[in-house]
């Protein structure tokens, strides 16, 4: 009786690679030809396969009709939005130099903390490259204009890295080039991410509304030309002197100052 190899290429494949000669690694790579692959396939190209990777999970998304997940039904339909609207700011409002469209890995991931979203630098768990995650709990809380704000935000994190020079410290920071990028196209955010309002007019209501995005009147805007409405970080206090002669000190908010005005014998107060 045979050895059960005969006619199969994989299980040649398999054998030749334990037989540890030369003359099986020739075997091996003549075999590996045969199925139409090249030996030296991990090496070519990848960038290509990469993109190729990622288109092929899109039109396999696009396709399916049961797809439910975190509660949230019909994520195809989601995805394929999500898919136009990457495209169209990345042309419109993210690429500086007109830079090609990079073929995105979308996915669907539960996120504590309220993060609406992440990129992911480099490959991911399961070695796949340009991965943005979309935190599905809030697919039918927010607006269409909030979700598209994540996109541009997640796009802009991965322009930084690959056409940029983008941070390498912890504590999802976002460095000064993104931070002046997000105000600019009119999504201002803080050095952790956290979303300050939206600037209107901007580049990015701008092309909600010519999208006949929903949502556009329900976050809180922000004028371009407004004052910062950061609040202070310390608080005044005053002795019960008559005003004109009272004595106002400045306190860190989340201390308490406790003396007394050697001028009125009255003890300080927050006011």
């Amino acid at each position: 009786m045979g050895n059960g190899t005969s006619g199969n290429p994989l299980a040649q494949i398999h054998e030749s690679h334990h037989r540890g000669s030369s003359c099986g690694s020739q075997s091996a790579a003549h075999d590996l030809q045969s199925l139409g692959v090249h030996p030296n396939a991990a090496s070519c190209d990848r960038e290509n396969s990469d993109a190729e990777i990622n288109q092929a999970i899109a039109v396999f998304q696009d396709g399916l009709g049961d797809w439910s997940y975190a509660g949230c039904k019909d994520l195809s339909i989601f995805i394929k939005k999500i898919r136009e609207w990457a495209v169209d700011l990345w042309t419109d409002l993210v690429a500086e130099k007109g830079e090609e469209y990079p073929i995105v890995f979308f996915r669907f991931q539960r996120e504590g903390g309220g993060r609406l979203g992440h990129y992911q630098p480099a490959r991911n768990d399961s070695g796949l490259k340009l991965e943005i995650g979309i935190n599905p709990k809030h697919l039918s809380a927010e607006p269409d204009i909030d979700l598209a704000e994540t996109v541009i935000h997640e796009l802009l994190h991965l322009y930084e890295d690959l056409w940029g020079n983008p941070p390498r410290s912890a504590n999802n920071y976002h460095s000064a080039w993104f931070r002046r990028r997000a105000r600019g196209l009119g999504i201002p955010c803080s050095r952790y991410g956290a979303g300050q309002g939206r600037i209107d007019p901007s580049p990015f209501v701008e092309w909600a509304r010519q999208q006949g995005l929903d949502g556009i009147h329900t976050h809180g805007h922000l004028d371009e030309e407004a004052p910062s409405c950061r609040p202070p970080k310390r608080d005044p206090w005053d002795c019960g002197c008559p005003r004109g002669e009272r004595v106002s000190v400045l306190v860190p908010r989340a201390s308490v100052l406790a003396a007394r005005c050697e001028r009125c014998g009255e003890m300080f107060r927050k006011r």
